[in-house]
């Protein structure tokens, strides 16, 4: 007589193990495309161009480069969870990149308000759009490998997807984008970041559920 145990494992099939390298490696790819991409159809920055990058370009760079490796370390580990990981860097990334919406906030009250110049800047909606339309792209072989996790806070996920994949892409974007003011950043990238986040809140999640 065969075990209910024995009768139960018939019908189970090996299943190769999540890979947390996996993402990483694919969302670096895909932004060093992005990168390229952006070079080749927009140019790059001037100051990168003569080998002289501002230092407004390598903190706006370093920014962005460690929200988003932050909250996609965050959103890998949403997929293997376990008692007592703690992934909560993340918090910490987003606080520190706060301090350029805060102080543009400081700027405009300063100097009376955002100029004109920068609301209008030609360059404002290419950036949102990267943001945007370029974090779509990034996210979606993320939220392909979350599917084969064990994802138990979708939305919190779905959030932390968004922010990694849309900090990705303003990554690349950021080599063309010509504006160096932190009133500019605070204001565009900022909502980029925002808009892309708010994405994934809004679709990644559907993916997700069990």
């Amino acid at each position: 007589m065969r075990t209910v145990i024995e009768i139960l494992v018939d019908d189970l099939e090996p299943v190769d193990p999540l890979r947390p390298t996996r993402p990483a490696t694919t969302m670096a790819a895909l932004t060093t495309i992005l990168a390229i991409g952006t070079v080749m159809t927009l140019g790059l920055r001037d100051d990168l161009g003569a080998g002289e990058p501002r230092a407004i370009f390598l903190l706006r760079s370093g920014v962005l480069a460690l929200i988003g490796a932050a909250t996609l370390a965050a959103a890998v580990s949403a997929a293997r969870p376990g008692v007592g990981n703690h992934h909560d860097g993340w918090k910490w990334a987003l606080g520190f990149g706060a301090i350029f919406p805060l102080s543009m906030g400081v700027l405009a009250i300063v100097d009376g308000g955002i100029s004109r110049a920068i609301i209008e800047a030609p360059s404002a909606r290419m950036c949102v759009a990267v943001g945007l339309l370029g974090g779509m792209v990034l996210g979606a072989p993320l939220t392909a490998w979350l599917r084969g996790g064990a994802v138990v806070d979708a939305e919190r996920t779905g959030w932390l997807v968004g922010f990694a994949s849309g900090a990705f892409a303003l990554l690349a974007y950021n080599i063309h984008c010509p504006s160096s003011t932190v009133t500019y950043i605070g204001l565009w990238y900022s909502s980029a970041l925002g808009m892309a986040a708010i994405a994934g809140r809004l679709i990644v999640p559907r993916f997700l559920r069990w």
